[in-house]
């Protein structure tokens, strides 16, 4: 049997989300075909299907002869190896880049605590509802982008008292974006720039429950003295 035809994990699928996301970094992909291709390879069965996303993105090849190679991430590849699809060749693995895909099908998901933020964030969701919560995280920068590709879901930033969030990069269809906090400029230790497409959904910025009432007592406090 043609390895081609061998049928795809879901490890193997987020392997190749990783290799679009890098595409996308280094400028070879625009949004848009970020998200056409990921749909893509999230509907792919075969590793075939799996590998035509990336047979035209120069360094960038999926390989693989078995499954638990899907569980390291996958390195780019000299440019002589694109266009001529090769299974079985061992690639050494490297670090991913843990939480720049946060993914989403009929499903809640949330991050929340002391959870590590990648200065980028792509939010792949469908039918879901996704909370994020930045009031405990660990972030590596001041500003944190997130990228959205959304159909039909309920998307929920929950930020600190001090941080700003810019929900204007968003093309609406359909959707509502509510920001509850303050835009911007970024003078607070956090940033929170959203951009992309929301289908039919929501998004919502938000400060945690009860920071607006604190923030009144400590103003009457002051008051009292």
């Amino acid at each position: 049997m043609d390895a081609r035809e061998f049928r795809v994990s879901d490890a193997e699928r987020e392997h190749v989300g990783q290799l679009l996301q890098r595409a996308v970094g280094h400028g070879m992909l625009s949004l848009g075909e970020f998200t056409e291709r990921m749909d893509t390879a999230l509907a792919a069965k075969t590793r075939g299907e799996l590998n035509a996303v990336l047979l035209d993105l120069p360094g960038l090849q999926y390989t693989s002869d078995r499954a638990e190679q899907a569980e390291r991430a996958a390195t780019p590849t000299d440019s002589s190896a694109v266009g001529n699809p090769r299974y079985g060749a061992p690639q050494p693995p490297v670090s991913s880049a843990s939480g720049d895909l946060i993914r989403g099908r009929m499903s809640t998901v949330t991050r929340k605590g002391p959870w590590h933020v990648a200065p980028r964030l792509y939010l792949n969701s469908r039918l879901s509802s996704v909370t994020l919560d930045f009031t405990e995280a660990i972030m590596r920068t001041q500003v944190v982008e997130i990228v959205v590709d959304d159909f039909c879901s309920s998307v929920t930033l929950v930020v600190p008292g001090e941080a700003t969030v810019d929900l204007n990069g968003l093309d609406l269809i359909g959707a509502s974006a509510t920001n509850k906090v303050r835009t911007g400029p970024p003078i607070g230790p956090l940033h929170v720039l959203v951009r992309g497409r929301v289908r039919f959904g929501s998004v919502t910025a938000k400060h945690p429950f009860g920071t607006a009432l604190r923030g009144m007592m400590g103003g009457w406090g002051k008051a009292g003295r």
